[in-house]
């Protein structure tokens, strides 16, 4: 069972999930809102964070470095370490394959109604299937569905048929990170806040450089030993959370990667250590915010492509007041969206009950194994 802390991180991805829908419900219908705040947008302005997806993106990395290294800094143990590892792929591969299926049935079955939206809202994110790049001589099948769904998470632009899936690669890679941080200081039985503090900003500096994604791992990880070890440091009151929570706002303003991490870590340094809300959080909506997070965060983009696309065009050919053409619009790629989430719901916790112990037991024998051939 989560703890009542973790309850409030994982409603706070489940936040974050909300606010990517909201990014490409702007990008797909009301482009213009994205625009820079001098040519009549929010960008640059402290309410982009309402529509910054990317920032969210961001938050998800450091919560991720967060999270994966949090038990492993409190007790390190090279068994769990290992059965994390080798289950981190198969625990990603089966949601988000699932969902490159259903954007294959979305593709080959509900027609051209994102083209036909894209025209009434001038939308490029949406004429082109989501950004997903689709290639001239693509022949949607089972097979190529079934390929992408394990190469969505090793290499970069295999994601056409569900083109919110870019971020896997990133995620799977970053997480594989972190686990080869926690290695590092566990088997070498590094405690040093100086030690972990310049390992963390050499990590940091090298990433900066080649691979902009993983400095957010990096900084989660960095936050995940800090809190473990120093937690007293993280108290804050309402006052000063209220500062940092504004300035993270601010931070969210742009899509400047450096400066998405900075209110990454205000908001998650409030979430903390303000007791206040992370009790305002911890409760039944927080934790459905977090069961749901990741199946809408792998769904939406394919509604948004066929049923809220179809709505759209439909409702705006007929001359409907465009308010409310949006609003419907909104309406269904909600619903649509949450009804869509729950078979992932159901099939999450169906995959992680049986992976689990099965990874762990395997981890096990190998281990065994291992003891047994080195002791003779």
């Amino acid at each position: 069972m989560k703890s009542k802390r973790m309850v409030h991180l994982e409603c706070a991805r489940g936040i974050a999930s909300i606010i990517v829908v909201v990014h490409h419900f702007a990008l797909a219908f009301t482009p213009s809102i994205k625009k820079m705040a001098w040519e009549g947008g929010l960008r640059y302005t402290p309410l982009y964070w309402l529509l910054n997806g990317d920032g969210a993106v961001i938050f998800f990395f450091v919560l991720s470095g967060f999270v994966l290294s949090l038990s492993f800094y409190k007790h390190f143990s090279t068994e769990r370490l290992v059965s994390a590892t080798l289950k981190r792929l198969p625990r990603l591969m089966v949601p988000a394959g699932a969902s490159i299926f259903l954007g294959l049935v979305v593709l080959t079955s509900t027609g051209s109604s994102y083209l036909r939206a894209s025209e009434f809202s001038e939308s490029g994110w949406l004429r082109d299937y989501g950004f997903a790049h689709l290639p001239p001589d693509l022949a949607p099948s089972v097979f190529d569905a079934a390929r992408q769904s394990l190469f969505v998470f090793l290499h970069s632009n295999d994601f056409y048929y569900n083109s919110n899936l870019w971020t896997m690669v990133d995620e799977f890679y970053g997480s594989l990170l972190v686990f080869a941080i926690v290695a590092l200081f566990g088997l070498a039985g590094v405690r040093s806040m100086r030690s972990i503090a310049i390992v963390h900003g050499i990590l940091a500096a090298v990433f900066v450089v080649l691979h902009g994604a993983f400095v957010a791992f990096v900084a989660g990880s960095f936050l995940a030993f800090w809190w473990t070890h120093h937690a007293q440091d993280f108290r804050i009151k309402n006052g000063p959370s209220a500062l940092l929570l504004f300035v993270a706002a601010c931070a969210y303003c742009s899509n400047i990667g450096a400066a998405n991490i900075l209110a990454s870590l205000a908001v998650m340094a409030v979430l903390l250590g303000n007791e206040s809300v992370a009790a305002r959080l911890s409760n039944r909506t927080g934790e459905l915010l977090g069961i749901y997070s990741f199946p809408l965060y792998l769904v939406h983009t394919l509604v948004i492509l066929s049923a809220s696309s179809f709505v759209f065009a439909n409702l705006t050919s007929q001359q409907v007041a465009q308010p409310l053409v949006l609003l419907a619009t909104f309406v269904v790629t909600i619903v649509v969206s949450a009804l869509a989430s729950w078979p992932f719901v159901r099939l999450d916790d169906i995959w992680v009950a049986w992976l689990n112990p099965r990874a762990k037991a395997l981890v096990r024998q190998l281990m065994l194994g291992t003891n047994v051939r080195t002791n003779k």
